[in-house]
């Protein structure tokens, strides 16, 4: 077994923060971490370098927006509970062709079922169309609506995965040809760990709302990510945040250390 001492590990740093260090030197790496609280500052202290470099060459920029509102405004709506306008993230013309032709998979259904419910505009504009209401839940037992329980796996066979995503968890509650439903909760205030998505991945917030960057999503809002997108989406409030979605054949890939569990 590789041991590494102070010299070793400050020497390998670089090539740590990189993702460069073969599995052996990894684990050793890792290992003295665990038992060297002067390589664990020094680690953290590395990792804060580019972002001091950043904002030492930049040109102060004007705050950012969101919209036509700051961020910190939006924040205030959710604080007052004032967001009640619905959904600001839709789907495009192509999802709603895919459910009017029949051509939707339970998932794609579903999803866009949900939305419905909850955006007054949008069953507005496609009045012919089924959808899910949001309220119709089993109180604090599911955020799903029971009509739609009724078409996916019993909730007693529910495995949630819970260990390794920051108080988050999430569970498979539908699967079919390679193509699954996941229910997954963010934990308040704490991000869902960063991944890379082999598939598309289409979902839909219950509950909640979440952020990423300067992107705030809330309640029924539809989000579509392509193969190759990464993320770790942030959940605001004091509540978490409740989202289903499709994704298809390959799931997610998690980034730096996470990925040995893959």
């Amino acid at each position: 077994m590789i041991l590494f001492n102070c010299e070793h590990a400050t020497a390998r740093m670089t090539d740590h923060l990189e993702g460069a260090l073969p599995w052996p030197q990894r684990l050793a790496f890792r290992a003295h971490l665990v038992l060297c609280a002067g390589c664990r500052a020094f680690l953290k202290g590395l990792r804060a370098v580019p972002d001091l470099a950043r904002e030492a060459f930049q040109e102060p920029e004007a705050p950012p927006t969101v919209g036509c509102a700051t961020l910190d405004s939006v924040l205030a709506k959710i604080r007052s509970g004032a967001a009640t306008a619905g959904p600001s993230f839709h789907p495009e013309a192509g999802q709603w062709a895919r459910l009017e032709s029949g051509e939707a998979d339970l998932p794609t259904r579903v999803i866009l079922e949900l939305h419905l419910g909850a955006c007054p505009a949008c069953r507005a504009a496609h009045p012919g169309f089924a959808f899910l209401d949001p309220a119709d839940t089993q109180g604090a037992e599911s955020p799903l609506p029971a009509a739609l329980l009724a078409q996916l796996r019993p909730v007693t066979s529910w495995v949630w995965m819970r260990r390794f995503l920051n108080g988050s968890r999430a569970a498979k509650v539908w699967e079919e040809g390679g193509t699954a439903l996941w229910l997954t909760f963010v934990a308040p205030g704490s991000a869902f760990p960063s991944h890379h998505h082999c598939g598309a991945e289409t979902s839909v917030l219950l509950a909640g709302w979440v952020r990423e960057g300067l992107e705030l999503a809330g309640p029924g809002d539809f989000i579509h990510r392509e193969p190759g997108s990464e993320h770790a989406p942030e959940a605001n409030g004091v509540e978490g945040c409740w989202v289903l979605s499709r994704i298809e054949s390959g799931g997610i890939r998690f980034k730096g250390w996470r990925r040995l569990l893959a």
